[in-house]
């Protein structure tokens, strides 16, 4: 075995260790309750890496034989980390596709080339390359229970993103509501007969001297402690009513609000609602459901692309400087190759 295929090995290896360390963290971020920041750095730093590598190895001009293996091995990392299913199968075949594609890409402009420009190979190669990721990842933010669980729903990040407006709302229609009481405590407050001198009467007791004029909904940390006293209230008040009432409330409720499962009066008010909405649309796109799904994983891709034109530019830098790095260690040799051309001309 000569020391090009053992290089080109090496980059193999690489490639692969930083790909499924990137896989690790994409599948915890993606599938796990964790921190954000926590997991998203790590998987970007390793994606970064796994495409530099990968760009090398396709700069040592691999033969196909070698190259065929190495798409195969991606494709069946996918299906490890991911499981097995038509969408995952899919972006795993397209991911794979993107990396011969950008073989193919860099392989046309060496050709083109006669001195050679790192950053113009690098950039052709990283951005089909990211391509192809983002694609990969799009349908994975598909699947994810942490966004859409692979149905056509309101995600609920962007929820969580439109709540604060969405409780002052309620907060004013029904002075006293707040997204994090029960559904109990919501039908509580509909018997509850004047929430707006409770919160007058609790201000007094806070505040003595003042004299205030208090009107829902508000903000600061006496919201905080009036909302605690108003959750307090209201479960006082449940004791005093019957089971049957209390279920037949809930009942109405869910018929009011189009949830077919049974509410049991622990329910969050804001996770009854989310799941309304997620109801709604459930319901009005049934008919074009496949439609929904692509243009959904359609919308991911452009967000993702539309982000990833910063990434491709730090990829850039950081291969840059591993590459000086190689050129200095002799990994990599630049030479000069004189090349006969043909061309038509007139006698």
């Amino acid at each position: 075995m000569n020391k090009k295929i053992l290089k080109q090995i090496l980059l193999i290896i690489l490639f692969v260790i930083f790909l499924n360390l990137g896989f690790f963290y994409l599948k915890t971020l993606l599938f796990k309750e964790v921190e954000i920041l926590s997991t998203l750095i790590p998987f970007l730093i390793f994606l970064l890496f796994g495409a530099t590598f990968f760009i090398f190895f396709l700069f040592s001009r691999p033969s196909l034989k070698l190259q065929i293996p190495v798409y195969l091995l991606v494709f069946a990392f996918i299906l490890l980390w991911f499981g097995v299913s038509g969408y995952i199968i899919v972006g795993g075949l397209i991911f794979a596709l993107f990396l011969f594609l950008s073989q193919i890409t860099l392989s046309k402009e060496r050709e083109n080339l006669l001195k050679i420009s790192f950053c113009h190979l690098s950039q052709k190669g990283c951005g089909i390359l990211l391509t192809g990721a983002a694609i990969l990842i799009s349908i994975l933010l598909f699947l994810s229970p942490r966004i859409l669980g692979g149905e056509i729903n309101l995600p609920r990040p962007l929820f969580d993103l439109a709540w604060p407006m969405t409780e002052k709302f309620f907060a004013s229609q029904f002075p006293g509501f707040f997204g994090d009481m029960t559904v109990d405590q919501f039908l509580m407050l509909q018997m509850y007969p004047n929430i707006d001198e409770l919160l007058e009467k609790y201000l007094k007791s806070q505040t003595p001297k003042q004299t205030p004029s208090p009107t829902l909904p508000f903000q600061g940390q006496i919201e905080i402690e009036f909302y605690k006293e108003i959750q307090k209230q209201l479960d006082e008040a449940k004791k005093g009513i019957s089971q049957e009432v209390l279920q037949k409330g809930r009942e109405e409720l869910a018929k009011t609000f189009q949830i077919d499962k049974k509410l049991k009066g622990d329910e969050k008010m804001k996770n009854v609602f989310y799941e309304m909405v997620s109801n709604l649309i459930a319901k009005n796109v049934k008919s074009w459901e496949k439609f929904g799904m692509i243009g959904l994983i359609l919308i991911f891709f452009m967000l993702i692309k539309t982000v990833s034109i910063i990434f491709n530019y730090v990829a850039l830098l950081i291969s840059w400087i591993i590459f000086k790095i190689l050129i200095a260690t002799k990994f990599f040799m630049i030479r000069t190759v004189k090349v006969d051309k043909e061309e038509i001309v007139l006698e």
